[in-house]
C-alpha cells in the first residue's frame, strides 16, 4: 500500500529502510521507483548479462511511462517543472519529440547500453533527493570577487567564458596596468 512504497526494500536482509526526507511525497515515491528500476537492470550489469536491444527499450520506456505517472504534469506548475527536469536527466535515454506515455514506441528510446541506463537512473535519483546533478567535473568554486576581479577555483582544461564581455565602465581608470595580461 501507500505506506509500503514509502520505504524501499532493502534486498540484502529484507528489511523496510525509509529514504531521505525530501518533504514532497511524490519525490518520495519517485525516489522509490528510481530505486526499484536501478535494481533491476543492475542485476544483468552486475552479472555481465546482456538484455536484447527490444527488452531493454521497454524496460527504459516503461521506466520513462512510470516517472511520468509519479509526477502527473498535469496537476501543478511545480510537478510540470518537475517533469522537464526528468527530460533533462532522461535525454540520454529517451528522445521526447517521439516519447508517449500512453503506448510503447520503440524508436523513442536510444541506443544505449545497460551500464549507462544505470548510470542515467542513479544520477537522476541523487537529483530528485538532493537536486544536485552529478557531473564528470565538479563546478567551478568561486574563491573571492570584488568589483574588479572574480577569482574562480576550476578544473585545468575546463573552458571557462565567464567575464567575455567587455564591461561598458572599463578599467581606463588604472591606466597602464589594467592592460597587463
Amino acid at each position: 500500500g501507500l505506506l509500503e512504497s514509502l520505504f524501499r526494500r532493502d534486498t540484502r536482509c529484507g528489511l523496510m529502510a525509509p529514504l531521505q526526507d525530501t518533504g514532497d511525497l511524490y519525490k518520495q515515491l519517485l525516489a522509490n521507483q528510481l530505486e526499484e528500476r536501478t535494481l533491476r537492470i543492475k542485476l544483468y550489469v552486475d552479472k555481465n548479462e546482456v538484455v536484447s536491444r527490444e527488452e531493454l527499450a521497454k524496460f527504459i520506456w516503461g521506466t520513462a511511462r512510470k516517472i511520468y505517472e509519479v509526477i502527473s504534469p498535469k496537476q501543478d506548475d511545480q510537478r510540470k517543472q518537475a517533469w522537464k527536469d526528468a527530460q533533462g536527466m532522461l535525454k540520454s535515454l529517451i528522445d521526447w519529440s517521439s516519447f508517449t506515455p500512453a503506448t510503447f514506441h520503440e524508436p523513442c528510446v536510444l541506443s544505449v547500453v545497460e551500464s549507462k541506463v544505470v548510470e542515467v537512473l542513479e544520477a537522476y535519483k541523487t537529483y530528485v533527493l538532493t537536486g544536485e546533478v552529478k557531473t564528470k567535473w565538479p563546478p567551478p568554486k568561486l574563491l573571492g570577487e570584488t568589483d574588479e576581479i572574480l577569482v574562480v577555483d576550476k578544473p585545468c582544461m575546463y573552458t571557462c567564458t565567464y567575464g567575455t564581455e567587455v564591461p561598458k565602465r572599463g578599467l581606463k581608470h588604472l591606466g597602464e596596468k589594467a592592460s597587463a595580461s
